[in-house]
């Protein structure tokens, strides 16, 4: 018993140093999609007929190019908020032919561990109401240089890698 009252006080002790020891994701960070044609196929029927097939890849390959060059320009705040600027969304372009605008979301932020969850709180500058996609969470690196989300979205993966600047 004497030796379990000892150790306790210092495994409490551990945990705690470890848990200060995390990396934070306050900071500037800069993140791109990261994904490829084998992931966007994956949501292809098994039984396509050969030439829908190839169809469908070449618009793959197209809106690969589109999506390659999305950037996420992120500031996470130490004060617990967050602003990520979203340029060169794919999509309709708007009036005159002008490519669509960069978007904004910002929110609040928590961390535990090497988790940190993002809730959305504002899109656009406007209000958003809580939904369904309100919170995402990402995965801190060991070293604090990178944060990674991956998440299932009718059946493809979409994962965003960010770098901190």
């Amino acid at each position: 018993m004497k030796m379990l009252t000892r150790f306790l006080p210092i495994a409490v002790l551990a945990v705690a140093a470890m848990s200060a020891m995390a990396q934070s994701a306050a900071g500037n960070w800069t993140g791109k999609l990261d994904i490829n044609k084998a992931d966007m196929m994956k949501s292809a029927p098994k039984d396509m007929p050969a030439d829908q097939r190839k169809q469908m890849e070449a618009m793959m390959d197209s809106m690969l190019v589109s999506l390659k060059k999305m950037t996420f320009s992120m500031t996470v705040n130490a004060n617990n908020t967050w602003k990520m600027v979203v340029k060169n969304a794919p999509g309709p372009t708007g009036p005159n032919g002008k490519p669509q605008p960069d978007s904004t979301a910002e929110g609040k932020w928590t961390q535990k561990g090497d988790k940190v969850t993002f809730e959305q709180t504002k899109e656009n500058g406007k209000a958003k109401p809580k939904d369904a996609n309100s919170t995402k969470s990402m995965t801190l690196s060991k070293d604090g240089r990178t944060m990674t989300m991956v998440e299932n979205q009718g059946g493809q993966t979409i994962k965003i890698v960010f770098k901190k600047a």
